[in-house]
Protein backbone atom coordinates (compact mmCIF):
# COMPACT_ATOMS: atom_id res chain seq x y z
CA UNK A 1 0.00 0.00 0.00
CA UNK A 2 1.47 3.29 -0.86
CA UNK A 3 -0.31 5.72 1.31
CA UNK A 4 -0.39 9.66 0.58
CA UNK A 5 -2.61 13.04 1.09
CA UNK A 6 -5.23 14.35 -1.72
CA UNK A 7 -3.01 15.38 -4.51
CA UNK A 8 -0.25 14.06 -2.80
CA UNK A 9 1.15 11.61 -5.78
CA UNK A 10 -0.20 8.18 -5.24
CA UNK A 11 -1.17 7.80 -8.33
CA UNK A 12 2.08 9.11 -9.98
CA UNK A 13 4.03 6.39 -7.03
CA UNK A 14 1.57 3.80 -9.05
CA UNK A 15 2.38 4.94 -12.24
CA UNK A 16 6.39 4.48 -12.06
CA UNK A 17 5.71 1.48 -10.18
CA UNK A 18 3.57 0.24 -13.34
CA UNK A 19 6.79 1.94 -15.53
CA UNK A 20 9.38 -0.47 -13.44
CA UNK A 21 7.58 -3.11 -13.59
CA UNK A 22 7.36 -3.36 -17.91
CA UNK A 23 11.13 -2.29 -17.69
CA UNK A 24 12.13 -5.05 -15.50
CA UNK A 25 9.53 -7.32 -17.80
CA UNK A 26 6.72 -7.80 -16.16
CA UNK A 27 3.09 -7.98 -17.59
CA UNK A 28 1.09 -5.61 -15.48
CA UNK A 29 -2.34 -4.73 -15.49
CA UNK A 30 -3.55 -1.09 -13.98
CA UNK A 31 -7.34 -1.39 -12.84
CA UNK A 32 -8.21 2.28 -12.10
CA UNK A 33 -10.99 3.16 -9.99
CA UNK A 34 -11.12 7.01 -10.83
CA UNK A 35 -9.14 8.14 -13.84
CA UNK A 36 -10.09 7.11 -17.68
CA UNK A 37 -7.87 4.79 -19.11
CA UNK A 38 -6.74 7.50 -21.80
CA UNK A 39 -5.47 9.34 -18.96
CA UNK A 40 -3.34 6.48 -17.28
CA UNK A 41 -2.04 6.42 -20.34
CA UNK A 42 -1.04 9.33 -21.43
CA UNK A 43 0.96 9.39 -17.63
CA UNK A 44 2.28 6.44 -18.41
CA UNK A 45 3.46 7.73 -21.64
CA UNK A 46 4.95 10.78 -20.37
CA UNK A 47 7.51 8.58 -18.14
CA UNK A 48 8.24 6.96 -21.19
CA UNK A 49 9.01 9.48 -23.49
CA UNK A 50 9.83 12.58 -21.44
CA UNK A 51 7.09 14.98 -22.61
CA UNK A 52 4.17 15.90 -20.26
CA UNK A 53 0.29 14.97 -21.18
CA UNK A 54 -0.23 19.31 -21.83
CA UNK A 55 2.30 18.73 -25.09
CA UNK A 56 0.58 15.61 -26.35
CA UNK A 57 -1.08 17.50 -29.52
CA UNK A 58 2.37 19.11 -30.19
CA UNK A 59 4.33 16.44 -30.00
CA UNK A 60 1.92 13.64 -30.81
CA UNK A 61 3.90 11.97 -33.15
CA UNK A 62 7.51 12.30 -31.44
CA UNK A 63 5.43 10.63 -28.10
CA UNK A 64 4.38 7.89 -30.48
CA UNK A 65 7.47 7.37 -31.73
CA UNK A 66 9.03 7.05 -28.41
CA UNK A 67 6.68 5.19 -26.98
CA UNK A 68 6.73 2.87 -29.97
CA UNK A 69 10.39 2.44 -29.47
CA UNK A 70 10.36 1.34 -25.76
CA UNK A 71 7.73 -1.49 -26.23
CA UNK A 72 10.52 -3.27 -28.49
CA UNK A 73 13.34 -2.56 -26.04
CA UNK A 74 11.38 -4.68 -23.44
CA UNK A 75 9.81 -7.48 -22.71
CA UNK A 76 7.25 -6.08 -20.58
CA UNK A 77 3.69 -5.18 -21.24
CA UNK A 78 0.77 -3.08 -19.93
CA UNK A 79 -2.81 -3.36 -19.85
CA UNK A 80 -5.63 -0.75 -18.34
CA UNK A 81 -9.21 -1.01 -17.64
CA UNK A 82 -11.51 0.99 -15.24
CA UNK A 83 -14.13 0.00 -13.81
CA UNK A 84 -17.16 2.35 -11.82
CA UNK A 85 -16.69 3.97 -8.00
CA UNK A 86 -18.00 1.87 -5.40
CA UNK A 87 -16.99 -0.91 -7.11
CA UNK A 88 -16.09 -4.31 -4.91
CA UNK A 89 -13.03 -6.89 -5.24
CA UNK A 90 -15.47 -9.23 -7.32
CA UNK A 91 -15.45 -6.40 -10.52
CA UNK A 92 -11.86 -6.22 -10.31
CA UNK A 93 -11.08 -10.40 -10.32
CA UNK A 94 -13.67 -9.69 -13.26
CA UNK A 95 -11.10 -7.79 -15.21
CA UNK A 96 -8.27 -9.68 -14.68
CA UNK A 97 -10.29 -12.80 -16.14
CA UNK A 98 -10.90 -10.63 -18.90
CA UNK A 99 -7.41 -10.29 -19.18
CA UNK A 100 -6.73 -14.10 -18.77
CA UNK A 101 -9.05 -14.62 -21.80
CA UNK A 102 -7.56 -11.81 -24.16
CA UNK A 103 -3.95 -12.82 -23.63
CA UNK A 104 -3.92 -16.47 -22.16
CA UNK A 105 -2.06 -15.15 -19.48
CA UNK A 106 -2.34 -13.99 -16.00
CA UNK A 107 -0.63 -10.66 -15.04
CA UNK A 108 2.27 -10.47 -12.92
CA UNK A 109 1.77 -7.23 -11.79
CA UNK A 110 -1.52 -6.01 -10.43
CA UNK A 111 -2.44 -2.27 -9.85
CA UNK A 112 -5.34 -1.47 -7.77
CA UNK A 113 -5.60 2.43 -7.74
CA UNK A 114 -7.11 2.77 -5.47
CA UNK A 115 -8.79 1.16 -2.56
CA UNK A 116 -10.28 3.67 -1.33
CA UNK A 117 -12.65 3.47 -4.13
CA UNK A 118 -13.67 0.13 -3.81
CA UNK A 119 -16.38 -1.33 -1.41
CA UNK A 120 -16.35 -4.52 0.61
CA UNK A 121 -18.09 -7.69 -1.09
CA UNK A 122 -20.52 -7.72 1.96
CA UNK A 123 -22.64 -4.95 1.88
CA UNK A 124 -23.43 -5.20 5.64
CA UNK A 125 -20.52 -4.03 6.91
CA UNK A 126 -21.42 -0.76 8.71
CA UNK A 127 -18.20 -0.24 10.76
CA UNK A 128 -15.73 2.10 8.45
CA UNK A 129 -12.11 0.30 10.13
CA UNK A 130 -13.77 -3.39 9.32
CA UNK A 131 -14.58 -1.98 5.64
CA UNK A 132 -11.02 -0.98 5.36
CA UNK A 133 -9.32 -3.87 6.80
CA UNK A 134 -12.12 -6.28 4.64
CA UNK A 135 -11.13 -4.67 1.35
CA UNK A 136 -7.38 -5.19 2.27
CA UNK A 137 -8.26 -8.95 2.82
CA UNK A 138 -10.02 -8.76 -0.57
CA UNK A 139 -7.07 -7.45 -2.37
CA UNK A 140 -4.63 -9.28 -0.96
CA UNK A 141 -6.19 -12.58 -1.97
CA UNK A 142 -6.74 -11.47 -5.57
CA UNK A 143 -2.71 -11.41 -5.59
CA UNK A 144 -2.80 -14.95 -3.47
CA UNK A 145 -4.95 -16.45 -6.16
CA UNK A 146 -3.43 -14.94 -9.44
CA UNK A 147 0.04 -15.33 -7.92
CA UNK A 148 0.61 -11.72 -8.57
CA UNK A 149 1.95 -8.69 -6.64
CA UNK A 150 -0.79 -6.25 -6.18
CA UNK A 151 -0.58 -2.51 -5.64
CA UNK A 152 -2.84 0.20 -4.27
CA UNK A 153 -3.02 3.63 -2.13
CA UNK A 154 -4.68 4.92 0.35
CA UNK A 155 -5.69 8.20 1.57
CA UNK A 156 -4.00 9.52 4.47
CA UNK A 157 -5.31 11.14 7.64
CA UNK A 158 -5.87 15.12 7.54
CA UNK A 159 -3.50 15.62 10.50
CA UNK A 160 -0.36 14.35 8.41
CA UNK A 161 -0.86 17.78 6.51
CA UNK A 162 1.03 19.29 10.07
CA UNK A 163 3.28 16.23 10.91
CA UNK A 164 6.57 16.26 10.54
CA UNK A 165 8.18 13.29 8.01
CA UNK A 166 10.26 11.41 10.87
CA UNK A 167 7.34 11.50 12.76
CA UNK A 168 4.73 9.98 10.03
CA UNK A 169 3.77 5.88 11.09
CA UNK A 170 0.48 3.69 10.94
CA UNK A 171 -1.60 5.92 13.01
CA UNK A 172 -1.36 8.30 9.88
CA UNK A 173 -3.61 6.19 7.29
CA UNK A 174 -7.21 7.32 6.93
CA UNK A 175 -9.86 5.60 7.90
CA UNK A 176 -8.37 3.18 10.60
CA UNK A 177 -5.32 0.93 11.27
CA UNK A 178 -7.03 -2.09 10.42
CA UNK A 179 -6.10 -1.76 6.73
CA UNK A 180 -2.60 -2.50 6.73
CA UNK A 181 -2.85 -5.65 8.54
CA UNK A 182 -3.16 -7.73 5.72
CA UNK A 183 -0.37 -5.66 3.85
CA UNK A 184 3.09 -6.80 3.27
CA UNK A 185 4.11 -3.57 2.68
CA UNK A 186 2.90 0.03 3.66
CA UNK A 187 5.00 3.49 2.21
CA UNK A 188 4.24 7.09 3.62
CA UNK A 189 4.52 9.38 0.22
CA UNK A 190 6.29 12.56 1.50
CA UNK A 191 5.30 15.44 -0.92
CA UNK A 192 4.38 18.61 -0.81
CA UNK A 193 4.95 21.96 -3.25
CA UNK A 194 8.56 23.07 -1.77
CA UNK A 195 9.39 19.52 -2.34
CA UNK A 196 8.34 19.95 -5.86
CA UNK A 197 10.01 23.13 -6.40
CA UNK A 198 13.32 21.57 -6.12
CA UNK A 199 12.58 18.59 -7.83
CA UNK A 200 12.16 15.91 -4.84
CA UNK A 201 10.07 13.60 -3.52
CA UNK A 202 10.11 11.24 -0.62
CA UNK A 203 8.99 7.65 0.25
CA UNK A 204 8.97 6.54 4.53
CA UNK A 205 7.96 2.60 4.68
CA UNK A 206 5.99 2.36 7.57
CA UNK A 207 5.53 -1.70 7.33
CA UNK A 208 7.67 -4.03 5.47
CA UNK A 209 7.14 -7.53 6.59
CA UNK A 210 10.93 -9.19 5.76
CA UNK A 211 12.95 -5.77 5.95
CA UNK A 212 14.79 -4.10 8.46
CA UNK A 213 14.52 -0.61 6.86
CA UNK A 214 11.08 0.52 8.45
CA UNK A 215 11.40 4.32 9.28
CA UNK A 216 13.94 5.21 6.98
CA UNK A 217 13.02 8.23 4.93
CA UNK A 218 14.37 7.18 1.07
CA UNK A 219 14.62 10.97 -0.90
CA UNK A 220 14.38 10.30 -4.70
CA UNK A 221 14.45 12.80 -7.61
CA UNK A 222 10.98 14.03 -9.04
CA UNK A 223 11.36 14.90 -12.77
CA UNK A 224 8.41 16.83 -13.30
CA UNK A 225 7.99 17.43 -17.35
CA UNK A 226 7.70 13.16 -17.73
CA UNK A 227 6.11 13.01 -13.72
CA UNK A 228 9.08 10.40 -13.70
CA UNK A 229 10.52 9.60 -10.16
CA UNK A 230 14.42 8.44 -10.30
CA UNK A 231 16.14 6.79 -7.26
CA UNK A 232 19.58 8.67 -5.95
CA UNK A 233 22.38 6.62 -6.18
CA UNK A 234 23.57 7.96 -3.46
CA UNK A 235 20.78 6.69 -1.42
CA UNK A 236 21.93 2.86 -1.54
CA UNK A 237 24.79 3.35 1.20
CA UNK A 238 22.17 3.57 3.67
CA UNK A 239 20.23 0.36 2.95
CA UNK A 240 20.71 -2.85 4.08
CA UNK A 241 20.18 -6.77 3.40
CA UNK A 242 18.30 -7.59 0.11
CA UNK A 243 17.02 -3.68 -0.42
CA UNK A 244 20.98 -2.96 -1.08
CA UNK A 245 21.26 -5.95 -3.34
CA UNK A 246 18.27 -5.48 -5.39
CA UNK A 247 18.97 -1.38 -6.17
CA UNK A 248 22.29 -1.65 -7.02
CA UNK A 249 21.42 -4.61 -9.32
CA UNK A 250 18.96 -2.45 -10.73
CA UNK A 251 21.34 0.88 -11.15
CA UNK A 252 23.53 -1.48 -12.64
CA UNK A 253 21.05 -2.37 -15.37
CA UNK A 254 20.27 1.50 -15.49
CA UNK A 255 24.17 1.72 -16.17
CA UNK A 256 23.70 -1.00 -18.83
CA UNK A 257 20.65 1.09 -21.36
CA UNK A 258 22.26 4.21 -21.17
CA UNK A 259 25.60 2.89 -22.35
CA UNK A 260 23.30 0.93 -25.03
CA UNK A 261 21.79 4.17 -26.25
CA UNK A 262 25.40 5.70 -27.16
CA UNK A 263 25.17 3.15 -29.73
CA UNK A 264 24.05 4.14 -33.24
CA UNK A 265 21.14 2.63 -34.31
CA UNK A 266 18.69 3.53 -37.04
CA UNK A 267 15.15 1.92 -35.41
CA UNK A 268 15.57 3.69 -31.77
CA UNK A 269 18.56 6.31 -31.30
CA UNK A 270 16.05 9.08 -30.43
CA UNK A 271 14.36 7.65 -28.67
CA UNK A 272 17.01 6.46 -26.25
CA UNK A 273 18.71 9.69 -26.88
CA UNK A 274 15.92 11.99 -25.12
CA UNK A 275 15.29 8.49 -22.43
CA UNK A 276 19.06 9.36 -21.19
CA UNK A 277 18.43 13.00 -21.20
CA UNK A 278 15.51 13.22 -18.85
CA UNK A 279 17.35 10.91 -15.68
CA UNK A 280 18.60 7.52 -14.56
Amino acid sequence: IVMGNSGGGKSITLGNIAYNSIVEGYHTLIVSIELKEIKIAQRIDSIISGYNPKEYSTYSEEIKQYVKDFHELVTGSLYIERIKPYSNCNAVRSVIERYKIKFGRTPDVIIVDYMGRLIPIDKSITAEHVKDERISDELREIAVDYDAVLWTGSQMNRGTVKTKAEDIGQDNVAGGIAKLNPADSAVAIIFNDVMKLYGEIAFKPIKCRNSEDTGMIIYCDWITRPMRIAYRKDNISKLSGNAKDLLTRDLKQVDNIIEESKKPSNNNSSFLEKFTNFGD
